[in-house]
């Protein structure tokens, strides 16, 4: 929170147009962008785009931006085609998913050999383990939860 409060006044400080006193986001909407990002990656970049996006947004209307217009924007954010998509995917499906974004990020390239993804399939299936996939790996975040609960 701290981080993205000192990026924002230095923002507004390198304004040098006569609207620069005036508050453009509540504090409140602040602390709401911070806490809904922070559930998921806890990226202050994340944060500050979602400022971004408010402020932006709200710049027609020449007033400050509060928590409903963050809420807004988070909405937009998060109900994008691909996170439809990805919700709507069966179990096995996102463990296969799972499995192509992990070994893309593992192997740093975009191409991938079908043995890695599916050597990355049975591990993941046999761990039994909970996966937090975030947004900037394919646009969605989603949990991925063993077939069992």
């Amino acid at each position: 929170m701290e981080i993205v409060q000192s990026r924002l006044q230095r923002a507004a400080s390198s304004l040098q147009f006569e609207l620069s006193a005036v508050p453009v986001l509540q504090q409140d909407a602040v602390k709401y962008a911070s806490a809904r990002v922070s559930r998921v990656t806890g990226d202050a970049r994340r944060v500050l785009d979602i400022c971004r996006r408010t402020v932006e947004k709200l710049q027609p209307l020449k007033r400050e931006a509060k928590i409903k217009d963050v809420m807004e924007v988070v909405d937009e954010a998060q109900n994008t085609p691909t996170a439809r998509f990805v919700e709507g995917l069966g179990w096995h499906e996102k463990v296969m998913l799972a499995a192509c974004l992990l070994s893309i990020r593992w192997h740093g390239v975009e191409e991938i050999a079908w043995k890695d993804v599916s050597g990355t399939v049975i591990s993941l299936c046999s761990l039994r383990i909970l996966i937090d996939i975030p947004r900037e790996a394919g646009g969605s975040s989603f949990r991925l939860y063993t077939s069992d609960r």
